[in-house]
């Protein structure tokens, strides 16, 4: 019987020290793979050398990774490990707070193989944790550098840690090609939104910018995008009035769906020339701004309104999304998560007939958007111009 996608338990070295010794980490590195290839050969009936591609390691690139405390650094190596599509050669995850009771820097370093199908080359990579005292980021900025496979792009992961006014972010940034954020964990909206809007139109060579909250509404995009297809119903784009956006509320996991709404309403108003007068205010039920379409002096009102929604499907991302339409070509579309992993889809103008249909599109977890951004190496211009928006969009010190 074939096995796929089982992770072998990781070999382990940890140990402290009052300062990094980049040298010594990659030995214990160089001695686990060692131990490793000799397991390996063991293995393989007591051959005296092993195919080369039994023995190869991942050469991908670098993750570095920003943790606040061991368990959330337990969390990144958890979903590090799950991933088979596309692995780092080496995660760095640098945990702001959890040193060890006896003082100094805690290290642990390990080695890791999925084993694939029969007949195909089991996936290796490394990771390396470094825990300090809360107030030492400074040091690990410092030491991170040392610490990556040289030659490889180095990709900059926030899971859930504050953006703006994060100093080990701002220390990192000058290293990183690409940042890769999830705005679905931020509280404090304002401040995030407008650091991230700024570095995404910080001329280059400032790394591309890149948000698993955005990457969630792929399938939305494609969706509403699928409406308007149709020679019959483009004129419709020119007659928008009212845009609904329904946003998972917060989960347990202090996650949810605002920025995947905010995000949603940069894209329609980017894509179709919306412009904001000024910022969303509250009301009755969520948000809401009158954007301006058209020309000036020949422009119309669209009313954009942001409601959160309690339904369990609507989690860290949308529930709806409803176009309505009206003046010379009326319409409603609509996109509705129904189920977990079902998406309705509901169209009608006067001279269509009522379109409903369901498509498969459960809500990928982390690991795999996660996979999928590290094998992005270019920027996303639409959503830095989403972004932008969004952040205007956000009030100063607006609170869910």
């Amino acid at each position: 019987m074939e096995t796929a996608n089982v992770v072998a338990s990781p070999m382990v070295a940890s140990w402290t020290a009052p300062v990094i010794d980049a040298g010594k980490v990659h030995d214990e590195l160089d001695r686990l793979w060692g131990e490793w290839s000799e397991a390996k050969r063991r293995s393989l009936n007591g051959a005296q050398s092993a195919p080369e591609w039994e023995l190869m390691r991942a050469s991908t690139l670098n993750l570095i990774a920003i943790a606040e405390t061991p368990k959330h650094a337990e969390a990144i190596e958890e979903t590090v490990g799950s991933l088979t599509e596309f692995t780092p050669s080496r995660t760095v995850v640098l945990v702001r707070s959890g040193a060890p009771k006896s003082g100094g820097l805690g290290i642990r370093v390990s080695v890791h193989e999925h084993a694939l199908a029969k007949g195909q080359a089991a996936i290796r990579f490394e990771s390396v944790r470094i825990a300090a005292k809360r107030g030492n980021d400074e040091l690990l900025a410092s030491v991170t550098s040392a610490l990556l496979v040289s030659e490889l792009p180095d990709f900059l992961w926030l899971p859930a840690s504050e953006i703006a006014g994060n100093p080990l972010l701002g220390d990192l940034l000058e290293l990183a090609d690409r940042l890769i954020v999830d705005t679905a964990t931020l509280q404090d909206l304002s401040g995030h939104l407008r650091f991230l809007a700024d570095l995404a139109q910080q001329p280059k060579p400032a790394p591309k910018l890149t948000d698993l909250a955005w990457s969630r509404l792929m399938p939305w995009r494609q969706l509403i995008a699928q409406f308007f297809d149709q020679q019959a119903t483009q004129p419709c784009l020119e007659c928008i009035d009212e845009v609904t956006i329904s946003y998972g509320t917060e989960d347990d996991a202090g996650r949810s769906g605002l920025t995947a709404g905010l995000l949603m309403a940069g894209w329609l108003a980017t894509r179709l020339d919306w412009r904001a007068p000024g910022e969303l205010v509250r009301s009755r039920d969520g948000w809401r701004l009158t954007l301006r379409a058209g020309p000036k002096g020949r422009s119309r009102e669209v009313l954009l309104s942001l409601q959160p929604s309690e339904a369990a499907a609507a989690r860290v991302c949308l529930g709806a999304v409803a176009l309505t339409a009206s003046g010379a070509s009326p319409g409603e579309f609509t996109v509705e998560r129904t189920t977990e992993s079902g998406i309705t889809t509901v169209s009608e103008t006067p001279t269509m007939s009522r379109v409903s249909r369901l498509v498969y599109g459960r809500l990928p977890d982390d690991g795999h958007l996660l996979s999928q951004e590290l094998r992005n190496f270019s920027g996303d211009p639409i959503y830095e111009e989403a972004l932008v928006f969004a952040a205007d969009l956000w009030p100063d010190g607006g609170e869910e």
